[in-house]
């Protein structure tokens, strides 16, 4: 009885997401071990072992995969996103990857990026637009990290995108239609008080995926996390930090009614931004600067300024 008892205790979980993370670590580590190569038919090239070996360097998730980026030492995040990626077959196109994987591996690419835009490991901006069509699909619904990364692909770039195009304008358009739809079947039954807008990337400086930025290479120049309450009251040492400003753009946009805009692939195309401090919107119709922010949901807006203010 006692012993019943006891095994109850064991099998208890408190916490399930820890310990999930937990028993998968357990199993991608023997999966990927000596000793199962060793005891099994399945080679070092395997799929199950190639795969087991993604998901023990943290390539499993984009939780995972992002959480690199905030590791300590320097070359670490580097070796191991090139690590991730070396992982996954050379002809991604014709392995028939699932949504997942390639969301994942889509989504290693941009984080090594961040750390690393020098990479020999790195696609092109265009290459990426390629390999992600599958996620531009509008009968289908995927997963949020599938139209975090179509946000983060198809803002307009300032190389790539030199001609005006309705049809990259209308990708985003499904894709927030798609993601906010999604977001709120998620949040449905979620207090107001427990909802956050997680921003997990920033529009810098540059072109293809240099302009990307993620939080955490804000994070060194501030004193502590970079979270929502932070952000939405336009806090001192974010706002006035010289290496944040120069990692960041401005982006040109303006305002309607209380509401914020920026300009899509075409001139009389607009974006709508969700602005994180909204008391922080102009009245009326102005013009405006604000940094950009992405999402799971879409685009969000921070230290919004009037551009005669910005000019000065």
């Amino acid at each position: 009885m006692e012993d019943r008892d006891q095994l109850k205790k064991t099998e208890q979980v408190n916490n399930p997401r820890k310990w999930l993370l937990r028993k998968t670590k357990v199993f991608t580590k023997f999966f990927s071990s000596e000793f199962f190569l060793e005891n099994t038919e399945a080679g070092v090239n395997s799929q199950l072992v190639r795969k087991m070996s993604i998901y023990r360097l943290g390539g499993g998730s984009v939780a995972t995969i992002l959480s690199i980026l905030s590791e300590s030492k320097a070359q670490r995040p580097t070796e191991k996103l090139e690590n991730i990626i070396a992982l996954y077959p050379e002809d991604i196109t014709r392995q028939g990857l699932g949504d997942t994987d390639l969301a994942n591996y889509m989504m290693s690419h941009i984080a090594l990026g961040c750390v690393c835009p020098g990479s020999a490991k790195l696609l092109s901006l265009q290459e990426f637009r390629k390999l992600g069509k599958r996620f531009l699909h509008t009968k289908k619904t995927f997963q949020p990290s599938a139209y975090l990364l179509t946000f983060l692909l198809y803002w307009p770039d300032g190389k790539v995108d030199d001609k005006p195009d309705t049809n990259k304008d209308n990708i985003l358009a499904n894709a927030l239609q798609m993601a906010r739809e999604l977001h709120e079947r998620k949040i449905k039954n979620v207090p107001v008080r427990k909802k956050r807008t997680n921003v997990l990337f920033f529009l810098g400086k540059g072109y293809g995926l240099q302009k990307i930025i993620h939080r955490s290479s804000i994070e060194k120049y501030i004193a502590g996390p970079l979270n929502e309450k932070r952000m939405k009251w336009d806090n001192d040492d974010l706002m006035k930090s010289d290496s944040v400003h120069r990692l960041l753009t401005n982006v040109p946009g303006w305002t309607e009614n209380g509401r914020l805009y920026a300009e899509g692939h075409c001139k009389k195309s607009k974006i709508e931004i969700l602005p994180l401090n909204g008391p922080s919107v102009p009245h009326g119709n102005e013009n405006v600067t604000f940094f950009l922010g992405f999402t799971f949901i879409g685009f969000v807006a921070y230290n919004i300024k009037l551009q005669s203010d910005t000019n000065s």
